[in-house]
């Protein structure tokens, strides 16, 4: 499965990508939100299944700017705000947003 059939189906507007160095993984973020919740997905591009993790959104935090999967497989990511963005970590062992 390649990553294009693999993100079929995502809801709300996709936003920052990345893979596990492996690249077994990919990691979507969603530039949309809800009034206090924001969205990341975890894709798994052999079997195409989907983990989605939300995230409480900061006061005037937007959705997700950017994605970056590190060598060692921690996750980060940005988000928009009204007057500066805002970076979290993810845990995607335990689910927990880290900021």
């Amino acid at each position: 499965m390649n990553l294009s059939e693999a993100s079929k189906g995502l809801p709300n507007i996709p936003s920052g990508l990345d893979t596990t160095p492996d690249g077994s993984f990919a990691y979507v973020g969603d530039a949309a939100r809800d009034n206090d919740k924001g969205y990341i997905w975890r894709i798994d591009l052999f079997d195409g299944s989907r983990t989605q993790v939300t995230y409480d959104l900061a006061c005037g935090e937007g959705g997700v700017f950017c994605i970056a999967v590190l060598t060692n497989g921690d996750v980060f990511f940005t988000t928009s705000d009204s007057s500066s963005g805002m970076i979290h970590e993810n845990d995607f062992t335990s689910g927990e947003i880290i900021d």
